[in-house]
């Protein structure tokens, strides 16, 4: 979360940046928001027939909004494809409650809701939350601020930036209460969205870190929305908010591996280096001075963040390689030696068949033991030998399993 994606969304502050920045944090927006499913070309007409019209009353909050794509006050317009994927886990979350009751009924609806299980879990309601999260709750403050009821359309709009509005929160109290329940014998594939990659076991920051950052997250976009025509409150907060999670982060290390412990400090750096930046672009700066070379800074910042995102996913595709090409090589080992060692009881259990007496009589029997007592301890040792490559075998195949 805490990625080039955070330091972009700096654009919305309400200060001019220079021309040649500008374009950079442009070609940056259209990368981060790209829009798969195209909503912008049909979901606002499909709600409202006339919006390409010219009498179609509707602009953004101002020009640092519209520039990140938020070019309306409904929250139907701004949510885009976000608003899109709501509606699918929404129906989603429908469709396994009717499996679910269907399942007392028809037995063959028993496996049925088994695999939808394993389809639609917590993990899906967490990936949303975390994923879309910051579009819904931009696009339900901004719905605050141009509040209107006629016509029914309308009406939709502002009961769906209530609805986002309350959700979300509830949402965040459902994950504190998971996590605080949550121990180290607990089910982890059941809240592996919101640990994986972190110390939750060693570090208590680590375990509600998740939770932490989208809480920076909905601070954020309070600040970007309410504090739009208080730049320089914008800035102090936004430095506050940086300082709080980076010392948080010095402190606690809620990571496991120190590759993102350093990536996270030299984000947060990059972060409040820009806001300095910005300082420097207000009108604090009467004279104007050094205008272009602090954007060439920021531009400079803007480029090393996207070089550490990237350095990251690099090493991280390189350590799960290795560990994949190293799995296959321990199950390749393990299988040759569950070969070997049947390959020994094998030659061992023909041994002993061929060393097994014929049946004859008690009295010729003890007779053997009495003249022959090292063919009697050698068909035991054959025995032994073999019981004791079979415990091999098996404890060979549960370290195979358990690849």
């Amino acid at each position: 979360m805490n990625d080039i994606s955070l330091q972009i969304i700096l654009s919305m502050i309400s200060i001019e940046i220079p021309f040649i920045v500008l374009k950079v944090l442009l070609a940056c927006l259209q990368f981060i928001y790209l829009d798969l499913l195209q909503t912008d070309k049909w979901l606002p007409q499909l709600f409202y027939p006339n919006y390409e019209e010219d009498e179609f009353d509707d602009e953004g909050l101002n020009i640092y909004f519209q520039r990140n794509g938020l070019d309306s006050t409904r929250f139907i317009i701004n949510s885009g494809s976000s608003l899109v994927y709501l509606t699918l886990l929404i129906g989603e979350a429908i469709l396994w409650l009717l499996i679910y009751l269907l399942s007392f009924i028809i037995p063959i609806f028993v496996r049925v809701e088994l695999n939808w299980q394993k389809i639609f879990n917590w993990n899906s309601i967490f990936r949303f939350i975390i994923q879309q999260q910051t579009p819904l709750l931009i696009s339900s403050f901004i719905g605050f601020l141009d509040f209107r009821t006629s016509p029914k359309i309308e009406y939709l709009n502002a009961t769906l930036s209530i609805v986002i509005s309350i959700i979300l929160p509830l949402g965040m109290m459902l994950i504190f209460r998971i996590l605080y329940k949550h121990n180290s014998e607990s089910n982890f594939s059941s809240y592996q969205e919101l640990l994986q990659e972190l110390n939750h076991q060693k570090s208590s920051v680590g375990k509600y870190w998740q939770l932490l950052i989208l809480l920076r997250w909905q601070f954020t976009c309070i600040i970007m929305v309410f504090l739009r025509d208080y730049p320089s409150q914008q800035l102090q907060s936004l430095l506050l908010l940086s300082y709080f999670y980076s010392i948080l982060v010095i402190t606690s290390n809620p990571f496991q591996t120190r590759l993102d412990w350093w990536l996270f400090i030299f984000q947060e750096t990059g972060i409040a280096l820009y806001l300095y930046v910005l300082m420097g672009l207000t009108p604090l700066n009467e004279n104007g001075l050094f205008q272009q070379e602090l954007g060439w800074f920021l531009m400079s910042l803007i480029f090393l963040s996207v070089a550490g995102g990237m350095l990251k996913a690099i090493i991280s595709a390189k350590e799960l390689i290795m560990k994949k090409w190293h799995r296959r090589q321990k199950m390749s080992l393990l299988r040759a030696k569950i070969y070997s060692i049947r390959a020994k009881k094998s030659k061992l259990l023909s041994e002993l068949a061929e060393k097994e007496p014929k049946p004859r009589s008690n009295i010729l029997e003890n007779q053997q033991q009495a003249y022959h007592p090292d063919e009697t301890n050698q068909g035991l040792s054959v025995t032994a030998a073999v019981d004791h490559y079979q415990a091999y075998i098996e404890k060979y195949q549960q370290r195979l399993a358990a690849f």
